[in-house]
């Protein structure tokens, strides 16, 4: 009869007289922890790790080998006929243990990685725990070894835990102690990116870790004087634009978080509208410029307060400073300004009045 381990009962001879002996063989042979040799339905021996109990009926008459699962029966009658099997079951679940690889890690920087095992136990399946969350594979968690081993790629603040395994079989369960996870990450607060020359920037910096971080402060990758939470910077001026770095350092972990940040600086500018030397007459090319002095991101133009677009007779170049009108209309009369925008400011040019010359038709 096949048990549950996939293996065939077979005696070691069959038929038998009465008053022989026999041995029953479990093929392919193997150690069982617990089982069960049973008559028909009547049990003989029950095994169990460390030991194995004969019933009443069988004392004397029967001997069961531990390390190789055989069950033997003396002085055979003619009662002693029938159905005799083997049932293996699985042995229960202790001592669940989880093994966390490190649990001072860095935000995005640091890969976690749990192993479950047990004392005993066999037929396992396993199931993870983030808190109360069950946790399922995705683009950062793995799953390995059959489930007992999760793998946790580039953690972030959100995954400190607590973490537990639980383990399965067909008779029992069991859970393991929780490991928490102690994530570091860096924040900086400031108040803009771009700042114009000559102003007061304070960076702040704060990281979250257990214990308390001590700070550096970076500029375009050269390491700062300042070692507090806050850099300040005053006066600034153009040649501070660029990379700012805090650098949060755990002394107990021996390990350091950082975050970047882009800063700008620039300068003042000023804007005035400019005529070509060209006066505005009826149905001649005209143009108008918008002379910036400073750093610029973007030009616009207005009329009357009315954003001008591109059409037929109205142009663009050079990054919209100079706008032609060609031909140039009597519609086009009226007050015109340009907008300069940076990243600290927009500036807006004095009204330039137009007023379209219709003299070069009298003349004729």
């Amino acid at each position: 009869l096949l048990d549950v381990s996939g293996q065939v009962v077979v005696p070691s001879m069959n038929p038998l007289a009465v008053g022989s002996n026999v041995t029953l063989n479990l093929v392919p042979q193997s150690p069982i922890n617990i089982g069960t040799w049973s008559y028909e339905t009547t049990v003989i021996v029950i095994c169990y790790p460390g030991g194995s109990s004969v019933s009443t009926h069988y004392q004397g008459r029967v001997s069961f080998n531990h390390s190789s699962s055989e069950l033997s029966i003396n002085s055979l009658q003619l009662h002693d006929s029938g159905l005799y099997t083997f049932q293996g079951m699985e042995p229960p679940i202790t001592d669940v243990t989880l093994r966390a690889n490190a649990t001072d890690l860095v935000e995005l920087n640091d890969t976690a990685i749990f192993t479950c095992s047990v004392s005993s136990g066999t037929s396992l399946s396993y199931r993870w725990l983030n808190g109360s969350s069950e946790v399922t594979a995705s683009d950062r968690v793995r799953l390995s070894g059959g489930n007992s081993t999760l793998t946790i790629v580039s953690v972030t603040r959100y995954d400190e835990g607590p973490f537990r395994c639980e383990v399965i079989n067909g008779i029992s369960n069991g859970t393991s102690q929780p490991i928490g996870l102690n994530v570091s990450f860096p924040e900086m607060t400031i108040g803009h990116t771009a700042y114009k020359t000559g102003s007061d920037i304070i960076l702040s910096c704060s990281a979250q870790s257990k214990p308390t971080e001590s700070y550096k402060w970076r500029f375009n990758g050269t390491f700062l004087n300042e070692q507090s939470p806050q850099l300040s910077l005053q006066n600034i001026r153009e040649n501070q634009t660029g990379s700012y770095a805090c650098l949060a350092y755990n002394n107990v972990t021996i390990r350091f978080a950082n975050i970047n940040t882009m800063i700008k600086i620039v300068g003042e500018a000023t804007v005035i509208v400019t005529k070509c030397h060209i006066p505005p007459i009826l149905d001649q090319l005209f143009t108008l410029r918008c002379e910036v002095t400073g750093p610029v991101d973007y030009i616009h133009w207005l009329m009357n307060g009315q954003l001008i677009s591109k059409n037929n007779r109205t142009f663009f170049s050079t990054g919209n400073k100079t706008m032609v009108i060609n031909p140039i209309q009597l519609s086009d009369n009226g007050e015109y300004i340009c907008e300069a925008f940076n990243a600290v400011s927009n500036l807006t040019s004095m009204a330039y009045k137009l007023v379209v010359n219709c003299e070069y038709y009298k003349s004729r």
